[in-house]
């Protein structure tokens, strides 16, 4: 392993822990990055009894583990830490900003029984220490491929784990963490936590309320800007702290949650209540006007009714009266016309009997006249 890179005087922008996923194949690829080539090929030479169940790639480097990155759809990615060009922090950073859903497994000679205590509770990440027996990676590999990642997985890495490495790599540097519009800065000398300062806070306080932050971003600068410490305690018990104060938040958080669902619920039922109440006088004042409505129609169909039968009635009225005249001048023109006929035959038989009278008057007259001769 070559010797951990130069000190440098400049910030290097490493992160922002914001989740984003990376797309998967079927295929399972296996990125394993170290600068030992005969290291790396003992490991791909004993991993390939499993080439069946997934595909060995590997890098010398961070940047050519970028590369692949790029390229392939990695499943899991096997890191040491102190390399040349990009080191292991450099790449586990692009990796939380771009490829947060990917399992790692770091490798490292700096271990101990309490740091493995914190990193295996956190997240989906791993470490091995070297020299490592390739069952044992088998193993971890199988471990961190069958934890296939959901909505609610953990990041990889976070900023916990992150100082965890710091401190496993006997790390000297300045990391200077902004979040949103608050900024800090935690100064490591050989992996331990000197000093920690925000805008407000100095020393431990300082160093909690950075690890409760959201969406941190870190820049880090490769030498410890402190010369004095003001932090007292492992590193390991300000995460266990951080972390129980994450959680007191997080349940302070659910209680302000509930209470504000709660006064959601109660307004919401309020509204409905309201809404409904509304609804019931919309209904009931539709029904008032329906009723009016019908009841107007009725009267109206009502009084068209009265009005068509009395129509009925006056027509049918003067039809009989006109009926009754036409019967009345009927019988009067039939009454003159026998009159008349009447007058007409009386005449012709009066004279038909003045013709009779004559017609005996003059044989009466003959015969008186025939007589007296």
């Amino acid at each position: 392993m070559t010797e951990q890179h130069n000190v440098e005087s400049t910030w290097r922008r490493l992160f922002s822990f914001k989740n984003k996923t990376s797309q998967k194949s079927s295929t399972k690829y296996v990125l394993i990055v170290d600068d030992e080539k005969p290291f790396l090929l003992s490991l791909t030479d004993g991993l390939s009894m499993y080439k069946k169940d997934f595909t060995v790639l590997t890098a010398l480097n961070g940047r050519e583990a970028v590369k692949i990155l790029n390229a392939y759809r990695i499943d899991l990615v096997v890191t040491d830490l102190r390399m040349p060009k990009m080191d292991g922090f450099e790449l586990l950073a692009y990796m939380t900003q771009n490829y947060a859903d990917i399992p790692v497994i770091v490798m490292t000679a700096f271990g101990t029984p309490e740091i493995e205590s914190h990193i295996h509770s956190i997240g989906r990440f791993q470490y091995l220490e070297k020299p490592m027996d390739i069952t044992v990676l088998a193993n971890s590999i199988f471990n961190g491929l069958s934890a296939a990642p959901s909505k609610d997985s953990k990041q990889s890495i976070n900023l916990s784990t992150f100082l965890h490495l710091i401190e496993m790599e006997n790390t000297t540097c300045t990391l200077r963490v902004n979040s949103d519009d608050k900024n800090g800065y935690l100064y490591f000398d050989k992996g331990r936590l000197l000093s920690a300062t925000t805008e407000r806070l100095e020393g431990r306080e300082a160093a909690l309320d950075m690890l409760s932050w959201s969406n941190a971003e870190l820049d880090i600068k490769f030498k410890c800007e402190m010369t004095d410490g003001n932090i007292e305690g492992t590193l390991s018990q300000i995460l266990t702290d951080a972390s129980t104060k994450i959680e007191d938040k997080a349940e302070d958080d659910h209680e302000m949650i509930n209470e504000e669902a709660r006064r959601r619920a109660e307004d919401e039922a309020r509204k409905q209540a309201e809404e409904e109440a509304r609804l019931r006088a919309e209904e009931k004042e539709e029904k008032r006007r329906a009723d009016d409505e019908a009841r107007k129609a009725a009267e109206e169909k009502a009084r068209k009714q009265a009005e068509e039968e009395a129509r009925l009635k006056a027509e049918e009225k003067e039809e009989k009266r006109r009926a009754d005249d036409e019967a009345r001048k009927a019988a009067e023109e039939k009454a003159r016309k026998q009159a008349e006929e009447e007058a007409r035959l009386k005449a012709e038989e009066e004279e038909e009997k003045q013709k009779s009278d004559e017609v005996t008057r003059q044989k009466l007259m003959a015969w008186k006249k025939a007589t007296k001769i």
